[in-house]
């Protein structure tokens, strides 16, 4: 690489600019380099473009010697959901690639905590709103892996049997639909009778917050509002081992622990992908429980070395944990 970039832990390019060069970035939204800065880079790069006053821009290598802004809104949100924000650069970078629809494939390395999981899943299901509706549904997978020594079968149907595999995407379905009902803010500043109240609560259990409720408060399994994506069929979460056969068309496809997979493998999964589909695979090259593979030659490293540079692939590497002060210091120091 060349001596004017410099790496912020391998993670992204950081760019020096001329201030001035730098303003007229801000307000035109793109910037032409010269050939020698823009050889180093490979198409759908992220960089950091920096003055020598300290000033700031990130942005994206588009190709043919031009930088371009990030495309981010506000926020993105799950239908129902909360609204999410980029938390950090990294992530707006990753955040950028997800709602980019000209980028077919992107590869995330992420250690622990770095939001991989969540961001690509609110991003995800902010594409299938009606006013975005870029893809029918999500599709989320993961390989079935054991970490430590294996419990042996699982009892139960195969949904339950696969139950522990995909419970962190349960768990962040369940961050970005949180349970607690939402007031509604046409019926803030009305007095309702208590018969009325309770007739309301009856209706709004049986329209999705409840399962099997009868009428009578405190029986029945409680169904969770992200469930009701689930039963939809707007997001399936399944096991890999399933999916060869399988023609994904007009899915947000998220392949999750990637690292754990061959090369071989990972071609299989996109080959599935049909025309209209995005596909993220995510995970972390560091943390490897498959004996068949390791840092450098699973599935995860094999796909961001041959799809770089590609227009319709990008890459982005996060490593800031925004989980937890102890998870970030475990998975800094255990590295």
């Amino acid at each position: 690489a060349s001596d004017v970039y410099k790496r912020q832990e391998l993670s992204y390019r950081e760019l020096p600019i001329d201030i001035y060069d730098l303003q007229r970035f801000c307000s035109e939204g793109a910037f032409e380099l010269g050939t020698a800065a823009a050889k180093p880079l490979f198409q759908n790069e992220y960089v950091l473009l920096r003055s020598n006053e300290g000033k700031t821009m990130p942005a994206r290598y588009y190709g043919d010697g031009i930088v371009r802004r990030l495309k981010l809104p506000d926020f993105v949100k799950a239908p129902g959901g909360i609204p999410i924000r980029a938390r950090n650069l990294e992530q707006q970078f990753f955040m950028d690639a997800l709602l980019d629809d000209s980028i077919h494939l992107l590869t995330c390395y992420g250690k622990a905590g770095t939001g991989k999981t969540l961001l690509s899943t609110v991003c995800a299901l902010h594409q299938t709103h009606e006013d975005h509706s870029r893809y029918d549904g999500v599709s989320i997978s993961r390989p079935v892996i054991a970490l430590g020594k294996d419990i042996g079968f699982l009892p139960g149907s195969l949904e339950e049997k696969m139950k522990p595999w995909l419970q962190p995407y349960h768990d962040a379905l369940e961050v970005l639909i949180p349970s607690k009902p939402q007031k509604e803010p046409q019926f803030a500043a009305k007095k309702v009778s208590k018969k009325k109240h309770k007739q309301r609560e009856e209706h709004v259990v049986t329209a999705g917050h409840g399962h099997g409720h009868h009428g009578s408060h405190g029986h029945g399994t409680m169904v969770k509002p992200y469930e009701r994506l689930l039963k939809s069929g707007l997001v399936e979460i399944e096991a890999l081992a399933f999916i060869r056969g399988r023609s994904i068309a007009r899915r947000f496809f998220i392949l999750d622990e990637a690292q754990q997979l061959t090369p071989h493998e990972v071609k299989t999964v996109i080959t599935r992908i049909s025309e209209g589909s995005k596909i993220v695979l995510i995970g972390d090259p560091t943390q490897i429980d498959n004996p068949y593979v390791d840092a450098r030659s699973n599935g995860l490293v094999y796909c961001h070395n041959r799809m770089k540079g590609h227009a319709i692939a990008a890459h982005v590497k996060l490593t800031k944990g925004e989980r937890s002060k102890l998870a970030e210091l475990a998975a800094t120091e255990g590295a």
